[in-house]
Protein backbone atom coordinates (compact mmCIF):
# COMPACT_ATOMS: atom_id res chain seq x y z
CA UNK A 1 0.00 0.00 0.00
CA UNK A 2 1.21 3.05 -0.95
CA UNK A 3 1.45 5.80 2.33
CA UNK A 4 -0.96 8.66 2.16
CA UNK A 5 1.24 10.37 4.33
CA UNK A 6 5.42 10.00 4.02
CA UNK A 7 7.52 11.92 6.23
CA UNK A 8 11.15 10.92 4.86
CA UNK A 9 14.48 11.64 6.80
CA UNK A 10 13.16 14.81 8.59
CA UNK A 11 15.15 16.79 10.66
CA UNK A 12 14.71 20.30 12.83
CA UNK A 13 16.97 21.69 14.48
CA UNK A 14 16.81 24.59 17.10
CA UNK A 15 20.54 26.29 17.17
CA UNK A 16 22.27 23.36 18.30
CA UNK A 17 19.21 21.24 19.35
CA UNK A 18 18.09 18.31 17.57
CA UNK A 19 13.94 18.99 17.92
CA UNK A 20 13.44 16.28 15.06
CA UNK A 21 16.19 13.58 14.20
CA UNK A 22 16.31 11.82 11.05
CA UNK A 23 12.38 10.57 11.29
CA UNK A 24 10.87 8.35 8.82
CA UNK A 25 7.25 7.85 8.78
CA UNK A 26 4.85 6.14 6.28
CA UNK A 27 0.80 6.47 7.27
CA UNK A 28 -2.13 4.81 5.15
CA UNK A 29 -5.05 6.65 3.91
CA UNK A 30 -7.36 6.54 6.26
CA UNK A 31 -5.49 5.85 9.39
CA UNK A 32 -5.65 7.13 12.82
CA UNK A 33 -1.65 7.38 13.85
CA UNK A 34 -0.76 8.90 17.24
CA UNK A 35 2.77 10.52 18.04
CA UNK A 36 3.21 9.83 22.04
CA UNK A 37 5.70 11.19 23.81
CA UNK A 38 7.03 12.86 26.64
CA UNK A 39 7.93 16.92 26.65
CA UNK A 40 10.58 17.32 24.83
CA UNK A 41 10.00 14.63 22.43
CA UNK A 42 9.66 16.12 19.13
CA UNK A 43 6.20 15.23 18.91
CA UNK A 44 4.97 18.43 18.66
CA UNK A 45 7.81 19.93 16.29
CA UNK A 46 6.77 16.99 14.38
CA UNK A 47 2.97 18.09 13.98
CA UNK A 48 3.99 21.62 12.84
CA UNK A 49 6.60 20.50 10.22
CA UNK A 50 3.65 18.42 8.95
CA UNK A 51 0.80 21.51 9.05
CA UNK A 52 3.63 24.03 7.84
CA UNK A 53 3.96 25.88 10.96
CA UNK A 54 8.00 25.06 11.21
CA UNK A 55 10.36 24.21 8.13
CA UNK A 56 12.13 21.30 7.46
CA UNK A 57 16.47 21.36 7.66
CA UNK A 58 16.46 18.50 5.84
CA UNK A 59 14.33 15.96 4.68
CA UNK A 60 10.64 15.93 2.75
CA UNK A 61 7.36 15.56 3.66
CA UNK A 62 5.21 13.93 0.76
CA UNK A 63 1.27 14.04 0.94
CA UNK A 64 -0.90 11.69 -1.31
CA UNK A 65 2.26 11.58 -3.41
CA UNK A 66 3.00 15.21 -3.79
CA UNK A 67 5.75 16.95 -1.81
CA UNK A 68 4.62 19.81 0.27
CA UNK A 69 7.94 20.18 1.94
CA UNK A 70 7.99 23.75 0.92
CA UNK A 71 4.39 24.51 0.99
CA UNK A 72 3.41 27.12 3.24
CA UNK A 73 0.61 26.16 6.02
CA UNK A 74 -2.12 28.08 3.78
CA UNK A 75 -1.45 25.97 0.82
CA UNK A 76 -1.51 22.48 2.44
CA UNK A 77 -5.24 21.95 2.77
CA UNK A 78 -4.79 20.23 6.05
CA UNK A 79 -7.75 20.21 8.92
CA UNK A 80 -5.94 21.10 12.25
CA UNK A 81 -7.58 21.19 15.90
CA UNK A 82 -5.78 22.75 18.42
CA UNK A 83 -5.20 22.26 22.29
CA UNK A 84 -7.06 25.65 22.85
CA UNK A 85 -9.48 25.28 20.26
CA UNK A 86 -8.70 29.04 18.63
CA UNK A 87 -12.31 29.69 17.64
CA UNK A 88 -13.01 33.21 16.96
CA UNK A 89 -14.90 34.81 19.67
CA UNK A 90 -17.00 37.36 17.83
CA UNK A 91 -18.13 35.28 15.31
CA UNK A 92 -21.63 32.81 15.69
CA UNK A 93 -20.46 29.01 15.78
CA UNK A 94 -22.09 28.94 12.19
CA UNK A 95 -19.42 31.36 11.37
CA UNK A 96 -16.47 29.75 13.00
CA UNK A 97 -17.20 26.71 10.72
CA UNK A 98 -17.96 28.36 8.03
CA UNK A 99 -15.16 30.28 7.61
CA UNK A 100 -12.77 27.46 5.53
CA UNK A 101 -15.26 27.21 3.41
CA UNK A 102 -15.12 31.33 3.00
CA UNK A 103 -11.12 31.31 2.36
CA UNK A 104 -11.63 28.80 -0.60
CA UNK A 105 -14.59 31.18 -2.11
CA UNK A 106 -17.48 28.38 -1.55
CA UNK A 107 -20.44 29.33 -3.37
CA UNK A 108 -22.80 30.69 0.04
CA UNK A 109 -25.43 27.78 -0.54
CA UNK A 110 -22.80 25.07 -0.47
CA UNK A 111 -21.25 26.69 2.81
CA UNK A 112 -24.75 26.49 4.49
CA UNK A 113 -25.35 22.71 3.35
CA UNK A 114 -21.96 22.14 4.28
CA UNK A 115 -21.98 23.75 7.56
CA UNK A 116 -24.96 22.37 8.22
CA UNK A 117 -23.73 18.59 7.86
CA UNK A 118 -20.76 19.24 10.27
CA UNK A 119 -22.87 20.51 13.02
CA UNK A 120 -24.98 17.28 12.20
CA UNK A 121 -21.62 14.82 12.15
CA UNK A 122 -20.54 16.46 15.54
CA UNK A 123 -24.19 16.64 17.50
CA UNK A 124 -24.44 20.47 17.77
CA UNK A 125 -27.86 20.99 15.72
CA UNK A 126 -29.36 23.99 16.74
CA UNK A 127 -26.36 25.74 18.28
CA UNK A 128 -25.25 27.46 15.31
CA UNK A 129 -26.43 30.74 16.00
CA UNK A 130 -24.45 30.27 19.85
CA UNK A 131 -21.25 32.40 20.25
CA UNK A 132 -17.64 29.93 21.57
CA UNK A 133 -18.38 31.76 25.47
CA UNK A 134 -21.99 30.10 25.39
CA UNK A 135 -20.55 26.56 24.94
CA UNK A 136 -19.29 24.31 27.02
CA UNK A 137 -15.07 22.78 26.62
CA UNK A 138 -16.46 19.66 25.42
CA UNK A 139 -19.14 21.44 22.92
CA UNK A 140 -16.29 24.27 22.17
CA UNK A 141 -13.80 21.22 21.10
CA UNK A 142 -16.45 19.98 18.73
CA UNK A 143 -16.85 23.00 16.92
CA UNK A 144 -13.05 23.34 16.45
CA UNK A 145 -13.24 19.24 14.84
CA UNK A 146 -16.23 21.03 12.31
CA UNK A 147 -14.36 23.58 11.30
CA UNK A 148 -11.01 21.64 10.91
CA UNK A 149 -13.08 18.62 8.40
CA UNK A 150 -15.78 20.94 6.76
CA UNK A 151 -13.72 21.34 3.50
CA UNK A 152 -13.05 17.69 2.89
CA UNK A 153 -8.90 17.97 3.96
CA UNK A 154 -6.72 15.20 2.79
CA UNK A 155 -5.22 15.06 6.66
CA UNK A 156 -6.39 16.01 9.90
CA UNK A 157 -4.09 17.06 12.38
CA UNK A 158 -4.87 17.10 16.20
CA UNK A 159 -2.53 18.86 18.53
CA UNK A 160 -3.50 17.78 21.99
CA UNK A 161 -7.70 18.47 21.58
CA UNK A 162 -8.61 16.57 24.38
CA UNK A 163 -5.70 18.27 26.98
CA UNK A 164 -8.02 20.96 28.21
CA UNK A 165 -10.94 18.51 29.24
CA UNK A 166 -11.40 16.65 32.28
CA UNK A 167 -11.31 12.95 32.57
CA UNK A 168 -14.97 11.89 31.72
CA UNK A 169 -15.35 14.29 29.07
CA UNK A 170 -11.77 13.23 27.74
CA UNK A 171 -13.12 9.79 27.78
CA UNK A 172 -16.25 10.70 25.81
CA UNK A 173 -14.59 12.61 23.23
CA UNK A 174 -12.06 10.12 22.32
CA UNK A 175 -14.79 7.90 21.13
CA UNK A 176 -16.61 10.64 19.07
CA UNK A 177 -13.42 11.63 17.34
CA UNK A 178 -12.78 8.24 16.63
CA UNK A 179 -16.30 7.37 15.21
CA UNK A 180 -16.23 10.81 13.28
CA UNK A 181 -12.70 9.62 11.78
CA UNK A 182 -13.43 6.20 11.03
CA UNK A 183 -17.07 7.36 9.15
CA UNK A 184 -15.04 10.17 7.19
CA UNK A 185 -12.02 7.86 6.53
CA UNK A 186 -9.58 10.81 6.90
CA UNK A 187 -6.14 10.01 7.63
CA UNK A 188 -5.63 11.60 11.06
CA UNK A 189 -2.37 12.42 12.89
CA UNK A 190 -2.68 13.16 16.81
CA UNK A 191 -0.11 14.19 19.08
CA UNK A 192 -0.54 13.65 22.84
CA UNK A 193 1.37 12.70 25.85
CA UNK A 194 -1.74 10.50 27.26
CA UNK A 195 -0.89 6.98 26.82
CA UNK A 196 -4.61 5.60 27.44
CA UNK A 197 -5.85 8.19 24.92
CA UNK A 198 -3.20 6.82 22.05
CA UNK A 199 -4.22 3.42 23.20
CA UNK A 200 -7.90 3.96 23.16
CA UNK A 201 -7.88 5.79 19.58
CA UNK A 202 -5.08 4.73 17.39
CA UNK A 203 -4.62 2.11 14.39
CA UNK A 204 -0.78 2.47 15.22
CA UNK A 205 0.93 4.82 17.64
CA UNK A 206 4.48 6.37 16.95
CA UNK A 207 6.49 6.58 20.38
CA UNK A 208 8.91 9.17 20.26
CA UNK A 209 12.14 10.21 22.61
CA UNK A 210 15.17 13.00 22.40
CA UNK A 211 13.84 13.84 18.41
CA UNK A 212 13.73 9.87 17.47
CA UNK A 213 11.42 7.34 16.97
CA UNK A 214 11.42 4.66 19.29
CA UNK A 215 8.98 2.58 18.13
CA UNK A 216 5.85 2.39 15.25
CA UNK A 217 3.24 -0.49 16.17
CA UNK A 218 -0.17 -1.08 16.90
CA UNK A 219 -1.64 -0.15 20.25
CA UNK A 220 -1.46 -4.02 21.66
CA UNK A 221 2.04 -4.67 20.28
CA UNK A 222 3.35 -1.40 21.92
CA UNK A 223 2.01 -2.82 25.50
CA UNK A 224 2.55 -5.93 24.26
CA UNK A 225 6.05 -5.94 22.61
CA UNK A 226 7.67 -3.25 23.82
CA UNK A 227 11.19 -3.12 21.78
CA UNK A 228 13.20 -0.71 24.02
CA UNK A 229 13.67 0.35 27.84
CA UNK A 230 12.26 3.54 27.30
CA UNK A 231 8.88 2.36 25.42
CA UNK A 232 8.45 -0.41 27.80
CA UNK A 233 8.18 2.26 30.41
CA UNK A 234 6.39 4.71 28.94
CA UNK A 235 3.28 2.73 28.00
CA UNK A 236 1.48 1.55 31.67
CA UNK A 237 3.32 -0.03 34.41
CA UNK A 238 6.51 -2.44 33.67
CA UNK A 239 8.78 -4.90 35.21
CA UNK A 240 12.14 -5.73 34.75
CA UNK A 241 14.19 -8.66 35.19
CA UNK A 242 18.22 -7.95 34.64
CA UNK A 243 19.75 -11.23 32.74
CA UNK A 244 22.61 -11.40 29.80
CA UNK A 245 22.35 -13.20 26.60
CA UNK A 246 24.19 -16.60 26.72
CA UNK A 247 23.31 -17.80 23.38
CA UNK A 248 20.91 -16.30 20.21
CA UNK A 249 20.00 -17.63 17.19
CA UNK A 250 17.40 -17.86 15.03
CA UNK A 251 15.44 -15.49 16.52
CA UNK A 252 15.41 -17.61 19.90
CA UNK A 253 17.52 -16.18 22.78
CA UNK A 254 19.11 -17.74 25.45
CA UNK A 255 19.51 -15.29 29.06
CA UNK A 256 20.71 -16.28 32.16
CA UNK A 257 18.93 -14.42 35.21
CA UNK A 258 20.33 -12.79 38.25
CA UNK A 259 19.10 -15.79 40.50
CA UNK A 260 20.47 -18.18 38.41
CA UNK A 261 17.68 -19.24 35.89
CA UNK A 262 17.83 -19.80 32.40
CA UNK A 263 14.90 -18.60 30.53
CA UNK A 264 14.27 -19.40 26.43
CA UNK A 265 12.97 -16.36 24.71
CA UNK A 266 12.16 -15.18 21.31
CA UNK A 267 13.57 -12.34 20.29
CA UNK A 268 12.19 -10.04 17.73
CA UNK A 269 15.59 -7.75 17.88
CA UNK A 270 19.18 -9.00 17.18
CA UNK A 271 20.82 -8.94 20.29
CA UNK A 272 24.50 -9.93 21.06
CA UNK A 273 25.68 -12.76 23.06
CA UNK A 274 26.91 -11.74 26.36
CA UNK A 275 25.25 -8.70 25.97
CA UNK A 276 22.79 -6.86 29.21
CA UNK A 277 19.47 -7.23 28.70
CA UNK A 278 16.31 -7.13 30.68
CA UNK A 279 12.62 -9.09 30.63
CA UNK A 280 9.99 -6.80 30.87
CA UNK A 281 6.71 -8.01 32.32
CA UNK A 282 3.82 -6.37 32.64
CA UNK A 283 2.23 -6.73 36.30
CA UNK A 284 -0.80 -8.32 35.46
CA UNK A 285 1.66 -11.06 33.94
CA UNK A 286 2.74 -11.73 36.94
CA UNK A 287 0.56 -14.20 39.87
CA UNK A 288 0.61 -15.89 43.12
CA UNK A 289 1.88 -19.79 42.60
CA UNK A 290 -0.37 -21.90 43.91
CA UNK A 291 -0.58 -25.75 43.83
CA UNK A 292 -1.03 -27.30 40.63
CA UNK A 293 0.20 -23.82 39.53
CA UNK A 294 2.21 -24.19 35.50
CA UNK A 295 4.57 -20.87 35.14
CA UNK A 296 7.65 -21.38 33.23
CA UNK A 297 9.15 -19.22 35.87
CA UNK A 298 9.04 -19.07 39.37
CA UNK A 299 10.42 -16.59 42.00
CA UNK A 300 11.07 -16.11 45.81
CA UNK A 301 9.52 -12.83 46.98
CA UNK A 302 8.69 -10.41 50.31
CA UNK A 303 5.64 -8.43 50.14
CA UNK A 304 6.98 -4.88 50.73
CA UNK A 305 3.89 -3.40 50.52
CA UNK A 306 0.23 -2.90 48.74
CA UNK A 307 -2.33 -0.33 47.59
CA UNK A 308 -5.83 -0.25 46.49
CA UNK A 309 -6.69 0.50 42.92
CA UNK A 310 -10.14 0.31 42.47
CA UNK A 311 -10.32 -2.70 40.36
CA UNK A 312 -7.47 -4.70 42.09
CA UNK A 313 -4.51 -3.81 44.27
CA UNK A 314 -0.83 -3.43 43.58
CA UNK A 315 1.57 -5.47 45.59
CA UNK A 316 4.99 -3.69 45.77
CA UNK A 317 7.49 -6.83 46.34
CA UNK A 318 11.70 -7.78 46.52
CA UNK A 319 12.81 -10.70 45.08
CA UNK A 320 15.69 -12.47 46.90
CA UNK A 321 18.40 -10.79 44.12
CA UNK A 322 17.20 -7.45 45.10
CA UNK A 323 14.73 -6.43 42.58
CA UNK A 324 11.68 -4.74 43.37
CA UNK A 325 8.44 -5.49 41.50
CA UNK A 326 5.13 -4.99 40.93
CA UNK A 327 2.30 -7.50 40.73
CA UNK A 328 -1.59 -5.91 39.93
CA UNK A 329 -3.85 -8.76 42.03
CA UNK A 330 -7.48 -8.72 42.52
CA UNK A 331 -8.71 -8.56 45.84
CA UNK A 332 -9.34 -12.21 46.94
CA UNK A 333 -5.58 -13.13 46.10
CA UNK A 334 -4.26 -10.42 48.57
CA UNK A 335 -7.06 -10.44 51.23
CA UNK A 336 -5.07 -12.33 53.41
CA UNK A 337 -1.48 -10.74 52.44
CA UNK A 338 0.67 -8.63 54.78
CA UNK A 339 3.91 -6.67 54.69
CA UNK A 340 6.58 -9.25 55.48
CA UNK A 341 5.03 -12.04 53.98
CA UNK A 342 7.00 -14.21 51.80
CA UNK A 343 5.35 -15.45 48.29
CA UNK A 344 6.34 -17.46 45.19
CA UNK A 345 5.30 -16.36 42.14
CA UNK A 346 5.08 -17.01 38.89
CA UNK A 347 5.31 -15.79 34.94
CA UNK A 348 5.49 -17.10 31.43
CA UNK A 349 7.96 -16.13 28.74
CA UNK A 350 4.77 -16.07 26.40
CA UNK A 351 4.07 -12.56 28.46
CA UNK A 352 7.21 -11.19 28.30
CA UNK A 353 9.60 -9.60 25.90
CA UNK A 354 13.29 -9.49 25.47
CA UNK A 355 14.92 -5.95 25.06
CA UNK A 356 18.62 -4.51 25.24
CA UNK A 357 19.60 -2.68 29.11
CA UNK A 358 22.06 0.15 27.36
CA UNK A 359 22.11 1.15 30.23
CA UNK A 360 24.07 -1.46 32.05
CA UNK A 361 27.68 -3.47 31.80
CA UNK A 362 28.14 -5.94 29.87
CA UNK A 363 29.61 -7.81 33.22
CA UNK A 364 26.14 -7.65 34.81
CA UNK A 365 25.24 -11.03 35.53
CA UNK A 366 28.32 -13.06 36.62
Amino acid sequence: MTAHLEIISAQKNYKNFKAVDNVHLSINKGEFVTILGPSGSGKTTLLKLIAGFESLNNGAILLDGQEITKKKAYDRNIGMVFQNYALFPHMTIFDNIAYPLQLRKVPKQEIKEQVYKALQMVRLEGFDSRFPSQLSGGQQQRVALARAIVFNPPLLLLDEPLGALDKNLRQQMQFEIKHIQEKLGITTVNVTHDQEEALTMSDRICVMNHGRVEQMDTPERLYNCPQSKFVSSFIGEINWFHGEIIHSESGLSIVKLLNGQVVRMKAEQTLKENSAVLIAIRPENIHVVHEGSAYTHKYHVKVMGKTYIGDSFRVEAMTDTNERISIKLPYAATKEMAVGDQLEVGWNTADASLIPDDEAKNDAVS
